[in-house]
């Protein structure tokens, strides 16, 4: 922007770039040139330092009112803004309403079925927990009848004389039957071979390390009986095991 500044017959103009046009002066006396030129170059300096100072207030002020102008179209959208909120809430309370009702019964029927799949998974968790107790419990139980059968077996052996006895009436009028059994029981039994002898079959006592103390395998030309004491005890197990689920489902 250029502003042009008249004094008298002196002419400034006053560009972006702060240049100076001083047009000559005439004079009518040539001792008199140098003392016009200065004149006219102070009066100018003075003219220049007043219109920048001008200048500047004035850009001030025009900066200050595009400042209170800018604040007050901001106020007014703000007033219209909160207008037509007013006047749209109005117009949509029904539709609102109706709405919000239906995210409500959206929102509870989600929870209903996060309720209904919590419960559900509960209950899972809370049968296999139960499992886990009853697995637990029977091999507990199985490991303490072991314990206390074993240690039995081993203060008493003629408890193997009725398992003994029991096979010679399973298995019928046979010529012959061997008993096999762990080395420690064969030289016990030894002296009630005769008692067992009574019947018409011959009674044989062979060892066999494979088996466990308490324990006998009985071999006929009928059958064979296992009566180990591993085999006793896995029958055990599975009666408890049968027992804790009956009792479940029933």
């Amino acid at each position: 922007m250029s502003r042009i500044i008249k004094a008298a017959e002196l002419k400034v103009l006053v560009t972006s770039e702060e240049q100076i046009v001083i047009p000559a002066i005439p004079s009518e006396k040539e001792g008199t040139e140098g003392f016009a030129k200065g004149a006219t170059i102070l009066e100018a300096t003075n003219l220049i330092e007043d219109a920048q100072a001008k200048a500047a207030d004035i850009l001030a002020r025009a900066e200050e009112e595009a400042h209170q102008r800018l604040q007050q179209a901001e106020a007014e959208v703000e007033t219209l803004r909160l207008r037509a909120k007013e006047a749209g809430f109005a117009e949509g309370y029904e539709e609102g309403l109706e709405e919000g009702r239906q995210k409500a019964l959206a929102k509870a029927s989600d929870l209903l079925s996060l309720l209904e799949s919590t419960v559900e998974e509960a209950v899972r968790l809370r049968a296999a927990s139960l499992r886990a107790l009853e697995d637990d419990f029977l091999k507990l139980s199985v490991f303490l009848a072991d314990k206390v059968i074993r240690k039995a077996v081993e203060a008493d052996i003629s408890w193997l004389k009725p398992i003994i006895k029991e096979a010679l009436e399973v298995l019928g009028t046979v010529d012959q039957m061997v008993v096999l059994l762990n080395p420690v029981d064969y030289a016990l039994l030894q002296n009630y071979q005769q008692d067992l002898s009574l019947t018409r079959t011959k009674l044989v006592f062979e060892q066999d390390p494979s088996i466990t103390q308490g324990g006998c395998l009985i071999e006929s030309e009928t059958g064979l009986i296992d009566a180990r004491l591993e085999r006793r005890l896995g029958k055990l197990a599975h009666h408890l095991m049968e027992v804790l689920y009956d009792e479940n489902n029933g």
